[in-house]
């Protein structure tokens, strides 16, 4: 299962075990295996979309070592599978409420997968999942997901409510300018060590230097190494040179949590401890805190709430789900 699926059944999952719950009863005179608001669901799709989670279990398990191997149960897949379903159906449904149109791409993607040299489709077929059904299940699973991850071109908020969260997270709403230095470990491929210790000395020994007055970016260009980041849409690079992110982006920015809380607690001209983690040794020195934060971040914040809003209404809907659990049970492999 493709892992931002797994988005969607985290976020519905609370939602739909109490109304399957609630309603999971029989009707043997349905041959409907689902039934949300009262649209109903056939049997055999579900039946495509267990062998189909089967299938990517068993291609999992050939993968993995000794140790992550597992017994494949497959009533427990199909429970979890079921639970899956129902989710992407609920979103389905919503999504045409919202005029959702699914991209082309979505069914190339599928197709292209299907297709390549290494995919075991021979095991799909002797499941009787031909190449059109396992386009078309996956078709459902993935367009729900494809909703879900674009929810704020689906629901916007008003001006009022965006300017009164600005105004209580008006603490937030700062830039950071700064300069960084960063020294990564190396590996010895043969005792599989990393000289950590000593590039942290290192890293103590240029510290103690700028602090001293040398110039921090040629002592960087010197004894650095080379970041790659993202600023906006486009790749930089960055060694000693100034930056400057908002904080709402910083955390992730920096990539080291405790960079990052080291670096909020600074006055401006001030630097860090050589702070490590398991990849590289950085300190910074702060050079100012702007208040204010670029448009594009507000315009970004404006789209996160927007999904916040697409993401409250799937949690406060009240679907009404009905199950066939003679059917349910006819499933198989």
């Amino acid at each position: 299962m493709d892992k931002t699926m797994k988005i969607v059944i985290t976020v519905l999952v609370v939602v739909l075990l109490v109304l399957i719950g609630a309603a999971f009863i029989a009707d043997s005179k349905d041959n409907y295996i689902i039934k949300i608001n009262d649209v109903g669901y056939a049997k055999e799709g579900f039946e495509d979309y267990y062998r189909i989670r089967y299938f990517e279990e068993e291609e999992a398990n050939k993968e993995a070592n000794d140790e992550e191997k597992k017994d494949l149960d497959p009533e427990q897949i199909k429970e979890d599978a079921f639970t899956e379903y129902t989710n992407a159906l609920l979103v389905n449904q919503i999504a045409a409420q919202k005029g959702y149109k699914p991209s082309a791409s979505i069914t190339t993607t599928i197709e292209a997968k299907y297709d390549a040299e290494d995919f075991n489709s021979d095991r799909l077929t002797e499941l009787g999942i031909t190449r059109e059904k396992y386009i078309e299940t996956e078709k459902t699973i993935e367009m729900a997901n494809d909703f879900y991850n674009n929810l704020d071109e689906y629901y916007t908020i008003s001006d009022d409510t965006f300017n009164e969260y600005i105004e209580q997270a008006k603490d937030d709403m700062k830039s950071y300018d700064f300069r960084m230095m960063q020294f990564a470990f190396e590996k010895d491929e043969e005792t599989g060590e990393t000289n950590k210790d000593e590039v942290i000395e290192k890293a103590k020994g240029i510290l103690e230097r700028v602090k001293n007055g040398e110039d921090f970016e040629t002592l960087a260009k010197e004894n650095a190494t080379t970041r790659l980041t993202i600023s906006g849409s486009e790749l930089k690079q960055y060694n000693g040179e100034l930056e400057s992110v908002d904080k709402p982006y910083l955390s992730g920015y920096l990539g080291n949590e405790d960079l990052y809380n080291a670096l909020l607690k600074l006055n401006v001209g001030e630097y860090t401890d050589v702070i490590s983690n398991d990849s590289n040794a950085s300190f910074i020195r702060l050079e100012a805190v702007n208040d204010g934060v670029k448009d594009e971040t507000k315009e970004a914040i404006r789209k996160e709430l927007g999904k916040y809003e697409g993401q409250l209404e799937i949690y406060n809907s009240t679907p009404s789900v009905i199950t066939n659990k003679r059917l349910l049970k006819e499933v198989t492999l």
